[in-house]
């Protein structure tokens, strides 16, 4: 089945006197707004192979192109240095080849120039034990292009080893490598992990050395930072 679900948003914000709030990053403001944004998103969507009890339909790819007008300010620069009111026409596929490998492109046009300022490709294999290996590429217009390779395996039933690698591909340096363990039982697990962080060519990251430790008890709680890649439900492709 081909869906097709066209969707058109309006987004307001009043203009706040913000002088006397102390700025640390671009979060701390919160922006004038005064847009519309329209769009549309296609699905692909099927009938498992095998229906059982909690079956339902899969959805093999999905396809979303959207662009905001401002009403206020400008939201983007052309080419000639002026003001445009349109922003980049934004899109985004998944495409789930099977269950266990998936992709997502996500890319920006720029409509003043007619080129690409944002290129992101993600890449996700798995399988039925939950290793899984992720590939991702980064580019964003003269600002960073980077490669970030991330991976787990079972070893043996409740032991995992997992590990990752950042690459800046723009600056040519290694940001950052993690790599640890973790021990899995019915109801705790307990993890370590290393994490190397290599200097940047202007000397703004240092090199640094980080050995850290979880404990997390089922239901109850933690202690501790668990990686992130370690939480394969958050990397699927499409949920």
């Amino acid at each position: 089945m081909h869906t097709v679900e066209p969707t058109v948003r309006y987004e307001y914000s009043p203009r706040v006197n913000q002088d006397e709030i102390p700025v640390f990053d671009e979060l701390d403001r919160i922006p004038y707004t005064n847009q519309v944004t329209y769009g549309v998103t296609q699905r692909l969507i099927g009938k498992p192979e095998k229906e059982g009890v909690h079956s339902r339909p899969y959805e093999y790819g999905r396809l979303t192109i959207s662009q905001s007008y401002s009403l206020g300010d400008p939201i983007a620069i052309n080419s000639n240095g002026h003001g445009g009111q349109l922003s980049n026409i934004q899109g985004e596929l998944w495409w789930n080849f099977n269950p266990y490998l998936s992709a997502r492109w996500e890319a920006e046009l720029n409509p003043h120039r007619w080129s690409f300022d944002v290129v992101n490709v993600l890449v996700l294999a798995k399988d039925r034990r939950e290793d899984f290996v992720q590939i991702q590429y980064r580019d964003t217009r003269g600002q960073n292009r980077q490669l970030n390779v991330i991976g787990r395996i079972k070893t043996i039933n409740p032991l995992y080893l997992y590990g990752g690698i950042y690459y800046n591909l723009m600056e040519g340096w290694m940001v950052q490598t993690i790599y640890g363990a973790e021990y899995q039982s019915q109801c705790w697990s307990l993890g370590f992990f290393v994490t190397e962080k290599g200097r940047s060519p202007d000397g703004t990251q240092r090199s640094e050395w980080k050995f850290s430790f979880y404990f997390t008890l089922l239901n109850i709680g933690s202690s501790g930072n668990r990686p992130s890649l370690m939480n394969l439900q958050s990397m699927n492709l499409g949920g």
